[in-house]
């Protein structure tokens, strides 16, 4: 099993997930900008959720 599989690893997508507000204030710290920072925290979750939701259909 590979641990490091997001499909198979659930500490590992919750960790994942829980890193987006992190991802959205180091993003709002940067550019000063509210929307930069939920776009860049929208397509961080996006990209999770997306790579969780293509290795459980392709397994």
């Amino acid at each position: 099993m590979n641990h490091f599989s997001i499909a198979n690893n659930n500490v590992l997508f919750s960790a994942l997930l829980i890193l987006a507000p992190v991802i959205f204030g180091a993003m709002f710290y940067g550019s000063g900008s509210v929307l930069a920072a939920s776009s860049a925290a929208i397509a961080y979750l996006s990209l999770v959720i997306g790579e969780r939701l293509d290795s459980a259909q392709n397994s």
